[in-house]
């Protein structure tokens, strides 16, 4: 039988950075000068033309994101009615039957995209089911929102749709983009709040990962309370309050939900980005006795590549950073891997005996049957080329069976140049460049999932009636790792 530890009851205990911590309850003469409630801050001059607008509205944001790490975003520039449209999509799927959302359960996706069942994710979590969405730049919607034109390489999370609800997935993204333009405004906001250029952190948020977690909170037979510290999002919510922020006494501050606004919470990245000016505050989910509650945060988190660290101006001279460099792509894969340990690719992951602290952002690719060919590839087809990678090493001549599904199989297509593809009727699984023997130029490698080879040689030959000697069509359905090379450098 398991030991039971008491509770000091004059202290407060939660879980930050995965570890439990606690601080004391202060109060009286005790009490340090903290907040008691949720700053409130208009945010309709956020565009402003006029630098000194904005500049008033950042220094309001700064104190509260330094004192606070929440506000609340009352006027926000999205709008209102696909607000309320957005909120009655999602709970169109949340009262499909169960067997129609396990339909698109997370584990059939790479990226960990989709329904995720009540207690799918922490064994200590509320009771709840969601349905998440990610970065995914294959589909035209993220690529305009991030100011594209045409279908770009990258992360292709795999995001899945149901079908029972058609006018989801527009609706969805017409609500992302609204939010997505506003919080790329933020991060400027930010930067003017500390002091530096509006575009100091640009190159840090130039592509940022997004989760989207749409989360149903079940009636709850009694009142519980879970403690999280997360990632910078932004939460829309409905009017059943449930958030609550844990203050410098100890004492937990209700965050009551503000029609039509959303709650700010700049999160344990900034906290790093600002080198502590921007604290990551700890904040729980109170569950509601006899209510359903729906949540709708959207994270945004720095680009995959680049290497985090405390901005330079905000370090003083002589001062020993307390934050290690690292890039956010590794720390992403590291989470989903802790978070998600039951699902097929953590456990491949797991069994192929990468270390975590190989997992690396991007990884380079051996393609079956080649040699010297370098691919950039998305992030989840990254963690599978890893593997391939870790098989090969261990049991030459093995073979990895990558999987079909619905009669249908992978074949990996290269061609000369990125225009030949574009507009092309066949959706890539995932894209990029590659460098072939005896070849300084790079060629435009995709991977598709079809019923032949004749087929993506039909597609082409409709979307450019031209020779097709020129592009070489793999199989990747079945990689056989004995004919893995060494790849080269062609960085």
């Amino acid at each position: 039988m398991a030991a039971i530890i008491e509770r000091d009851p004059n202290r407060v205990y939660f879980r930050a950075g995965g570890f439990e911590q606690s601080r004391p309850i202060l109060n009286g003469s005790d009490a340090k000068d903290t907040f008691e409630f949720i700053p409130i801050i208009d945010t309709t001059d956020i565009f402003s033309p006029d630098l000194e607008v904005r500049k008033k509205l950042a220094a309001e944001i700064g104190r509260a994101v330094k004192d606070v790490g929440f506000f609340y975003a009352v006027n926000p520039p999205v709008s209102t009615n696909l607000m309320d449209k957005s909120f009655a999509v999602i709970k169109k799927f949340f009262d499909l039957p169960l067997e129609v959302k396990n339909k698109y359960v997370m584990s059939n996706s790479p990226s960990f995209k989709g329904y995720m069942p009540s207690k799918t994710v922490e064994k200590n979590a509320p009771d709840r089911d969601s349905f998440s969405v990610g970065t995914d730049f294959t589909e035209p919607e993220q690529v305009a929102a991030r100011g594209g034109t045409h279908l770009v390489t990258g992360p292709v999370p795999q995001n899945q749709w149901p079908d029972e609800i058609p006018e989801f997935r527009k609706t969805f993204y017409e609500y992302y983009h609204q939010c997505y333009r506003f919080a790329q405004q933020l991060f400027r906001i930010f930067a003017l709040s500390l002091g530096l250029e509006e575009s100091a952190f640009a190159e840090t948020f130039k592509s940022p990962l997004t989760d989207v977690m749409i989360q149903h909170y079940f009636p709850a037979p009694e009142r519980k309370y879970y403690e999280e510290l997360l990632f910078g999002h932004a939460d829309f919510c409905e009017g059943i309050p449930g958030l609550e922020v844990l203050n410098d006494n100890g004492i937990y501050v209700p965050a009551p939900p503000i029609e039509h606004s959303f709650i700010v919470n700049t999160g344990a990245y900034f906290e790093l980005l600002s080198n502590s000016t921007f604290p990551a505050t700890v904040h729980r989910v109170r569950t509601n006795l006899g209510l359903e509650r729906f949540s709708f945060p959207i994270f945004f988190s720095p680009d995959p590549t680049v290497l985090l660290q405390p901005h330079p101006a905000l370090v003083k001279e002589g001062e020993e950073s307390k934050y290690t460099p690292h890039y956010f792509g590794r720390k992403y894969i590291n989470t989903l891997a802790k978070n998600m340990p039951d699902h097929p690719w953590v456990k491949a992951l797991k069994s192929s005996g990468i270390k975590e602290e190989d997992y690396k952002f991007p990884l380079k690719a051996w393609v079956a049957g080649r040699r010297n060919l370098v691919v950039t590839m998305p992030f989840m087809m990254q963690r599978c080329s890893a593997l391939l990678r870790s098989v090969a090493a261990r049991r030459p001549g093995s073979t990895l069976n990558l999987g079909s599904r619905r009669n249908l199989h992978e074949y990996l297509v290269i061609v000369r140049d990125e225009r030949d593809i574009q507009g092309l009727d066949l959706k890539p699984t995932f894209a990029g460049k590659v460098l072939t023997e005896g070849s300084k130029i790079p060629k435009t490698v995709f991977a598709c999932q079809v019923a032949s080879i004749e087929a993506i040689k039909e597609a082409m030959r409709k979307h450019s009636p031209s020779d097709l000697s020129t592009v070489e069509i793999l199989p990747l359905e079945t990689v056989h790792t004995s004919h893995l090379g060494e790849s080269s450098n062609a960085e």
